[in-house]
């Protein structure tokens, strides 16, 4: 083995360690059992043991109910409304517009699959104006 090959497998060994340092580093970061910010799991939802839904959000991820910005409010009449009057979390269960948060209160947690926040840009892009405060998204178990 030359000296110049031997340098080159020095080089790529120390590489190759640099990385597995970083991705065990990376990996130490992530959150533990909790998992996403912007994401409730049916798991995590069943283990809350919460009557509600609203209950179960407000115990383990209360900023998703925040609005963000100046202004915020969390109730409104209905995205174009809610557009006009200030930034307010609109909720969509299923799907089909909800309301503001409030109506969570009356959703069973043992009905819920999942509940994902999306922040104002992800919700204006996927459901137009009126979602400056960004959108709850609850999916059932049906």
């Amino acid at each position: 083995m030359t000296l110049r090959s031997l340098v080159s497998a020095l080089m790529v060994a120390s590489s190759v360690a640099a990385c597995a340092r970083s991705a065990s580093t990376t990996t130490a970061s992530v959150p533990g059992p909790r998992g996403s910010t912007y994401v409730l799991t049916e798991s995590e939802i069943v283990s809350a043991r919460l009557p509600s839904i609203y209950d179960v959000i407000q115990q383990l991820r209360p900023n998703m109910l925040r609005g963000r910005g100046p202004n915020e409010q969390v109730t409104g009449a209905s995205p174009a409304e809610a557009g006009a009057a200030g930034r307010t979390i609109n909720v969509y269960l299923d799907g089909k517009w909800l309301g503001d948060p409030s109506r969570l209160q009356s959703v069973p947690a043992s009905a819920i699959k999942s509940v994902q926040f999306l922040n104002s840009t992800d919700a204006k892009s996927r459901f137009g104006s009126g979602h400056d405060a960004g959108a709850i998204l609850v999916t059932s178990k049906h």
